[in-house]
Formats: C-alpha cells, structure tokens, sequence
C-alpha cells in the first residue's frame, strides 16, 4: 500500500466519521439545531476532506519525486556497478597472464638452474679424477701432493 492510497484510506475514514458523527449527533438534537448542526458539519467535513485532499496532492507530488530520484539512483548505481566490475575484472584478467607468465620465467630458470648444477657435477667429477691421478703421478715420482684447503664460502 503506497502513500497515496493511505491518505485516500483517511480521507475516507474523516468522512465516514464525520458522518456518523453527524447521525448521532441529530439524533439528540431539535430539527432547527440539527439543520443547522448538519449544515455546518457537511461544511467542517468539506474542509476537512479539502484539506485531506491538499495534502493527498502534495504527499503524491513528493511521492513521485522520490521514486523518479531513486529510479535515478539506482541507474546510476548500476552504471557505476557495472564500470567497477569490468574494471576489476580487466584487472584480474591481467594479473593472471602476469601470473602465468612469471611461473613461464620461473620454470624456465629453474630448468636453466638444474641444467647448470648438472654441468657443474660433471665438471667436479671430472676435476676429482684428474686430481686423483694426478695425485698418483705425484706419488709414483716419489713427491706428495699438496694437500687441498678448503676455503669457507662467504655466505
């Protein structure tokens, strides 16, 4: 039920009342009074039910103008909903490729990485064994090898 038909529910009431007010109050009272009584009762209703309806009016403008400004509201919340979304998901979107795109570079070094240790094993298993013979040339001249001095790694 809307402002409008709330204020047309008492309009309505007011006379009702006023009527039934009017009834009774006839009923106690002399035809001349009453004539009266009624005269100036239909014109305190007429009033009253120009007033109501003034204000029926006026509550109906406001009414209207409240809906158009929250019909208004809501559009442009629904613009703003919709530019914020595309704007975050653009954002996301692009994110997710960086994302992607950095594990691409991570898996790559790290490839490179194990590929560098692999070479660098080899290159020490070979060093080792041509420190073991030549360490058994040293010996088999009848010299000692100079013992290696493992220096501590700067860490």
């Amino acid at each position: 039920m809307n402002l409008l038909d709330i204020f047309q529910n008492i309009s309505i009431i007011v006379l009702i009342l006023g009527g039934i007010s009017g009834i009774v109050w006839t009923s106690r009272k002399g035809k001349k009074e009453l004539k009266q009584q009624d005269i100036n009762m239909n014109a305190g209703a007429i009033d009253s039910s120009k007033d109501a309806l003034e204000i029926v009016t006026m509550s109906t403008k406001q009414v209207l103008e409240l809906k158009k400004e929250i019909a208004e509201a809501e559009a442009r919340m629904r613009t703003d909903r919709e530019a914020l979304t595309a704007a975050y998901s653009k954002q996301i979107k692009d994110l997710q490729e960086e994302v992607a795109q950095l594990k691409c570079e991570a898996a790559e070094e790290k490839s490179r990485n194990q590929s560098e240790i692999s070479e660098l094993l080899v290159r020490v298993t070979e060093v080792e064994d041509w420190a073991q013979r030549l360490s058994f040339q040293v010996k088999s001249l009848g010299g000692e090898p100079v013992p290696l001095k493992v220096k501590k790694s700067a860490k």
